[in-house]
């Protein structure tokens, strides 16, 4: 089973560039700002540290993928049709394989493990629930649980995949225990500092361990990949446009005090208490400074809009897309308030890295692809186990100064790329550890409370280093890197409001 047609094209530079859709509405598959990594881990169900190969582009341009299913398509047919899509347009080959990744293990601790043999007859299976009501003791200085992890006559390798919820990797049973187990173990979810941690739980509860080292994992090669092919030129005949337009709409002015709000209840969408400003920058997804030349009742005059979506008869499904419905919200806005707007270039300050005095590591390895992300890179360690302090790790691997450079402005949602001015060549390893500037802020105003013996002040300087070991990005970057961000000015693409009308045509 194949797509019968797609639209594949570039998508805009987004104030959120995050990932939307990867389901079937109707007839019609729709996932948007991906990025090629994203769209492998979809079509083979992996982790994108387990795709290996390929140009760096893989995680930084992104997509927005519009395709028509057969007849008869579920969800459960996607993969297979999309495995054949980027083959087909992206000229995709990837390989099977396995190598040594990092991965928690799985072990038995000292002693015997406290686990208790199932009843083959029961039904099996995991999941988490409201803790039992005399729940195992918290350790020292922690809160109680507030959940309950379990398996009912499962394995242990059952028992392993259950244990992963929110490890930044795989666990891998090597506990050499065999046949079915009934299992349960309390912690805090989500996680926090003050609760019982995984390994902790499986440790005082079960008898179990976890140690953090290394297992084969299966993994997917990129060993060819190209830009995608031209569209069909008969696209909008074979796959017409979905309706922009909401089958019905009223727009009412609000109290100025009025809370902004945004809800679909089924195919009814409204917003309470808009301002145009905010109107426009969620329907375009521009941010506050990318909307320009707005008059000043942008800002006091709110609005009510309640729209009803239209509905597919012939859909299998009607799945509410939100980016329609963004659409549709502009094509009201240039409806009834009579909105123009168009997109253009202008000069701003804008930051670029330079070089102060270089700290970095050449790469060990040129041979594989340039990556940035969050988290520890492949060794697994984590400087942040050291300092609690330092909430953030970026780590890359084999990236130039302007592939790091373009990675920072997508890590950090900078509006205005990031430009490398550094002057440097070569490819190199490097690890950022830091704090974000909300955390130091918030660490500095108790801080302030805390010595004055009053509320937090609201002074706390944002990005200021704090005595705690917390250390701000700015900080970070010459400390640890010996580069830093200049401001000089740069072309950046903003949207211009050229004409709009104050009061909206009646109802």
């Amino acid at each position: 089973m194949k797509f019968e047609i797609a639209d594949i094209h570039s998508s805009w530079r987004r104030y959120n560039p995050y990932p939307t859709g990867g389901s079937l509405v109707g007839d019609r598959y729709v996932i948007r700002q991906v990025t090629m990594l994203d769209l492998i881990r979809a079509a083979y169900g992996i982790e994108e540290p387990h795709i290996l190969g390929g140009p760096m582009w893989l995680e930084s341009k992104r997509y927005e993928v519009l395709a028509k299913a057969p007849k008869g398509a579920t969800n459960a047919d996607l993969q297979p049709m999309l495995r054949a899509l980027l083959a087909d347009r992206f000229k995709l080959v990837v390989r099977a394989d396995t190598k040594a990744m990092p991965a928690y293990l799985l072990l038995v601790g000292k002693g015997e493990p406290k686990l208790k043999k199932a009843d083959p007859s029961e039904q099996s299976g995991c999941g988490f629930r409201a803790p039992s009501p005399q729940p195992a003791p918290a350790v020292a200085g922690s809160t109680p649980p507030d959940m309950t992890a379990f398996c009912k006559n499962a394995t242990m390798e059952q028992f392993a995949q259950l244990v992963r919820y929110n490890l930044p990797y795989p666990v891998v049973d090597k506990t050499g225990l065999k046949g079915n187990w009934d299992l349960e173990f309390h912690l805090a979810m989500p996680p926090r500092p003050d609760g019982l941690t995984v390994a902790d739980a499986l440790k005082g509860q079960l008898g179990l361990k976890l140690e953090l080292g290394t297992a084969p994992l299966p993994v997917e090669v990129v060993e060819s990949v190209a830009e995608p092919s031209p569209n069909s030129p008969d696209l909008d005949k074979l796959m017409p446009p979905v309706n922009q337009e909401f089958e019905v709409a009223v727009i009412k002015p609000v109290p100025p005090h009025t809370r902004t709000n945004v809800q679909v209840n089924g195919h009814q969408f409204s917003i309470g208490g808009g301002t145009m400003q905010f109107l426009i920058m969620y329907s375009y997804d521009v941010s506050e400074a990318a909307l320009v030349d707005i008059p000043p009742w942008f800002l006091t005059t709110r609005f009510a809009i309640t729209a009803k979506i239209p509905v597919d008869p012939a859909a299998k499904n009607n799945n509410v897309d939100m980016e329609d419905v963004k659409a549709m919200l502009r094509s009201l806005l240039a409806d009834r308030f009579k909105l123009k707007v168009h997109e253009e270039v202008r000069p701003e300050d804008g930051p670029v890295l330079v070089a102060a005095e270089p700290k970095l590591k050449k790469a060990v390895d040129t041979e594989i692809r340039p990556t940035c992300g969050n988290g520890p890179g492949p060794d697994g360690k984590d400087p942040r186990v050291a300092n609690p302090a330092l909430l953030r790790l970026i780590t890359c691997q084999n990236v130039s100064m302007a592939e790091f450079a373009e990675a920072f402005s997508s890590l950090f949602n900078y509006r205005i790329p990031v430009v490398d001015g550094t002057g440097l060549t070569g490819r190199y390893d490097l690890q950022l550890v830091f704090t974000g500037d909300r955390e130091i802020a918030a660490a500095t105003a108790a801080s302030v409370s805390a010595a004055a013996g009053g509320p937090a002040g609201a002074d706390a300087a944002s990005g200021v280093s704090d005595p705690s070991g917390a250390i701000s990005l700015m900080d970070a970057l010459p400390k640890e890197l010996g580069l830093k961000l200049v401001q000089k000015k740069e072309p950046v693409p903003v949207l211009v409001v050229d004409h709009i009308e104050e009061t909206p045509t009646e109802n």
